[in-house]
């Protein structure tokens, strides 16, 4: 998920929480230059965010140690216009990298899957796949 701080104070927070193991990993120099792309690119992004109309789903990782995604996710969320949220407290920042986290299975979950322009569930159903059947089967749900 992409963070847009709201303003500097929490943007040096955010940065105030994990300096040190970013030092650690980027030379400073190149860490203090790359916070400042990003505020300002968070500056021109949420100067804009009134004008998405678009369907929007939002996801924000509870064991995130980067950034407070949480937080941003429902400040995002009463920015856009049609938007949902879904947190994962197992989840971290990269949670599209980690095992067991199927995208599509949220997108279908949260009724945001579309096979056209309009919302329409019977021609946007999708069977669930062999390792959606599998992993409910295995834990009992239902």
């Amino acid at each position: 998920m992409i963070c847009l701080p709201v303003n500097l104070i929490n943007f040096q927070y955010c940065v105030q929480c994990s300096f040190q193991v970013l030092s650690d990993i980027i030379p400073k120099e190149t860490l203090l230059w790359r916070l400042k792309l990003l505020q300002s690119a968070a500056a021109y992004a949420n100067s804009r965010l009134h004008a998405v109309r678009a369907e929007s789903l939002v996801l924000a990782g509870g064991n995130d140690n980067l950034l407070r995604s949480r937080d941003e996710a429902y400040r995002l969320k009463s920015s856009l216009k049609n938007c949902k949220v879904r947190c994962f407290k197992d989840n971290g920042h990269s949670m599209l990298m980690e095992d067991g986290f199927n995208l599509l299975t949220i997108i279908k979950g949260a009724c945001k899957y579309r096979r056209t322009r309009r919302l329409d569930f019977v021609s946007d159903f999708l069977p669930p796949s062999m390792s959606e059947f599998k992993c409910v089967f295995d834990k009992g749900i239902g």
